[in-house]
């Protein structure tokens, strides 16, 4: 028989899922799988608000995909752990894939 992990991991996997369920938040974290970056950075190349980003980032932070430092007066954001951007390489080319077996298998009808 095989033994599920804790409880507290399904919690947790299931509240990551929540945190990247938002375009924005997965913008987010492709962001900041190639570093660390500013409010006013992300904000930039998001295009939105520093305040509607602040809300998006507490929610990864809540979610802990991400943290941040603090830099004299400044806070920086980066992944929680750098596994997370193997992650979402994973996933990225794991999606290309699947997109280009479908588009095969519909331009094949």
């Amino acid at each position: 028989m095989t033994t599920l992990p804790d409880r507290r991991l399904f919690d947790l996997h299931a509240s990551v899922c929540r945190a990247l369920a938002d375009p924005k938040r997965v913008q987010l974290m492709v962001l900041l799988r190639n570093g660390e970056r500013s409010v006013q950075e992300l904000a930039a190349q998001l295009e939105v608000s520093p305040s509607n980003l602040s809300q998006h980032l507490a929610v990864l932070r809540r979610s802990f995909l991400a943290g941040c430092t603090r830099v004299g007066g400044h806070t920086r954001y980066h992944l929680a752990n750098r596994k997370f951007a193997q992650a979402f390489d994973l996933f990225e080319e794991a999606l290309a894939e699947e997109l280009a077996r479908r588009a095969r298998v519909l331009g094949g009808l």
